[in-house]
């Protein structure tokens, strides 16, 4: 690490130093006064006043999730953006139920167009990390870089499903918290986009089908959470 900037916390008024990371590009510090920043991707302004501005609709809306601190817009440093969120209260990891009811939540609201939200690309960001993957041989990038298009034509044929919403884009019970009151919420909001419901409910129903990460019972009260099995 090495310092990239001083700013005051947004919460408490102290000094702090913000830090552009070199081995990784995203990080989460803990502030004083319980405020939480994120260092977002380089070059990631846009997608990180988004984060913000979803998070504010979905508590202006009722759902539960985490909340922007004080300052409204993202403090760039050297290209990184860097975001400041409320720290949770002491909680637990949500279960795939309570991520289903927050997704059923989030679903049913009609997105203002001003959160410019872009189209579902789920091909888009697997396809960037295998140009960029320095350990694949020539023969094994060709391979996986014509695997990734034919998987893309496959989504862009898919009938039509549920109508298109809101989605969180990375829904799996990892993203959920409840606090001592029971209270779930959302969490890791950068992925967030418009498209088929059905794609936040995938990640839970492969962790049941394929990988049986989520147990029969796990998945039933997932289901029975939603109202649908996307099965």
């Amino acid at each position: 690490m090495e310092p990239a900037a001083t700013r005051n916390c947004p919460h408490c008024d102290q000094p702090i130093t913000i830090v552009a990371l070199l081995a990784t590009p995203e990080a989460i510090w803990r502030l004083p006064g319980r405020v939480v920043a994120r260092l977002d991707r380089f070059n990631g302004q846009e997608i990180a006043e988004r984060e913000l501005a979803v998070a504010r609709w979905l508590a202006d809306n009722g759902v539960h999730t985490v909340r922007p601190a004080v300052v409204d817009r993202p403090v760039l440093v050297d290209g990184q953006p860097v975001t400041f969120w409320d720290e949770l209260t002491p909680h637990r990891p949500g279960t795939a139920a309570d991520v289903a009811r927050l997704l059923k939540q989030m679903h049913q609201l009609p997105p203002p167009a001003s959160l410019r939200l872009p189209p579902l690309e789920p091909l888009t960001k697997p396809t960037r990390r295998i140009a960029n993957a320095g350990i694949l041989t020539t023969d094994d990038r060709r391979w996986l870089q014509d695997h990734a298009r034919r998987l893309a034509a496959d989504f862009a044929g898919l009938p039509a499903g549920l109508p298109l919403c809101a989605l969180h884009g990375d829904a799996w019970d990892g993203n959920d918290a409840v606090d001592a009151d029971g209270t779930a919420c959302l969490l890791d909001l950068e992925n967030t986009c418009c498209g088929p419901p059905e794609w936040d409910l995938v990640s839970t129903s492969v962790k049941h089908r394929t990988t049986a990460t989520v147990t029969a019972a796990a998945y039933e009260d997932f289901c029975s959470a939603y109202s649908m099995d996307v099965t």
